[in-house]
């Protein structure tokens, strides 16, 4: 038996977004596929980082320097680590900000060596992911956009790099607009799901829906994070858009939302993929979905693509999807292609190879006395 620890920021349960939902569908799918990885999500009052073999850490530029510390501490006890980094670098929420990060991110990838060790890492703002990453056996993006970003920013060899795709739940292709459109009285509208916040664009999605002219409906289902960000939103929306709280991935009105929708729309600042679209397109919705990251790996020709700092682009892709026909093509093809079982498969497999690998006897060392009597050995 295996014992894994699953390791997140303390805000998961409040905040639930894509990563918590990655968290939750990975669990369930190994533990059904391959009981002998004893998963367990770590809660520090009662864990001990000790008591494992295996730590996976989801998300880590969430809690960037306690992710940073765990994964040093549990290396230096001879544990397996492992990182589902879900990073993008941040791109500015346009105008001089946006300039600022271009240059930044220039800075970092066209000197990162300088910008990763000596005086000037303390000017590094990924600086603790850095750390986090260095000290994990394999780092599990979710694109091949996420890897080629990891390695240039951090110098990171590919070999310690195996892409694992996030999955969709199958409920979304059986989903009912039944029930949704009986409660609300809405359908064929825009449907917008995710956190309430700058990085999600809700503000210039109510905008470019208003400038669109579309004679339909905006639903937006979710938290506010920011309550000013949240006003902002109630004041910039019409009679035509409507807030809704968030609701739980495994409520029969979510699923149901998806289905009645004619279009479910991302124009995120970032998305490292955007699981609301592959719902979306599941679901059998037109896709509109922001640029900046790597959604195109998975939704290739099949959605709108817009430019997430610009009104115009965004009205322009909610107009074209809206009054393009649906097709089964992306739904096909997503239901064929992304499922947390194969999730599950290929995460358990990362297991198997770091486990199997050389060194493995140093990594399963119980403490850090067995991991001195070990290497004494091999010297």
């Amino acid at each position: 038996m295996i014992r894994c620890a699953y390791v997140t920021h303390h805000l998961a349960k409040t905040s639930e977004g894509g990563a918590e939902v990655q968290i939750q569908w990975t669990e369930e799918q190994i533990t059904r596929l391959r009981p002998e990885y004893n998963i367990s999500r770590f809660n520090p009052w009662t864990d001990s980082i000790d008591e494992f073999d295996l730590i996976h850490i989801f998300a880590p530029t969430n809690f960037a320097a306690e992710s940073a510390r765990i994964a040093t501490y549990a290396k230096t006890r001879g544990k397996i680590v492992l990182t589902s980094p879900i990073f993008h670098p941040y791109p500015g929420d346009g105008g001089w900000s946006s300039l600022y990060a271009c240059l930044t991110n220039k800075l970092l990838t066209n000197l990162r060596r300088a910008f990763l060790s000596g005086p000037l890492s303390r000017l590094n703002p990924h600086i603790w992911l850095y750390h986090t990453l260095t000290n994990s056996d394999m780092i599990l993006p979710n694109s091949k956009q996420e890897a080629d970003i990891l390695s240039q920013y951090f110098d990171i060899e590919h070999e310690r790099i195996r892409v694992i795709p996030n999955g969709i739940d199958s409920r979304f292709a059986q989903a009912n607009p039944k029930l949704f459109t009986d409660q609300y009285g809405l359908k064929n509208f825009i449907l917008f799901v995710g956190r309430i916040e700058p990085v999600k664009n809700t503000t210039m999605l109510i905008e470019a829906f208003k400038h669109s002219g579309l004679d339909t409906d905006l639903v937006i289902i979710g938290r506010p994070v920011d309550p000013t960000y949240y006003e902002r939103c109630r004041i910039l929306s019409s009679e035509r858009v409507h807030i809704f709280p968030p609701m739980h991935p495994q409520d029969e009105m979510f699923l149901s939302a998806y289905a009645a929708a004619k279009v479910v729309a991302l124009p995120s600042l970032y998305e490292t993929v955007g699981l609301v679209a592959l719902e979306g397109g599941l679901a059998g919705a037109n896709v509109v979905v922001t640029e900046v990251g790597g959604a195109r790996e998975y939704l290739r020709d099949d959605a709108w693509y817009v430019d997430p700092q610009n009104i115009s682009s965004i009205s322009h892709g909610l107009r074209s999807a809206y009054n393009s026909p649906k097709t089964s093509f992306l739904r096909e093809r997503l239901a064929n292609d992304y499922s947390w079982e194969e999730t599950g498969k290929l995460t358990a497999q990362a297991y198997d190879y770091v486990l199997n690998s050389t060194d493995r006897k140093i990594m399963l060392a119980q403490s850090a006395e067995d991991v001195d009597k070990i290497a004494q050995s091999r010297a």
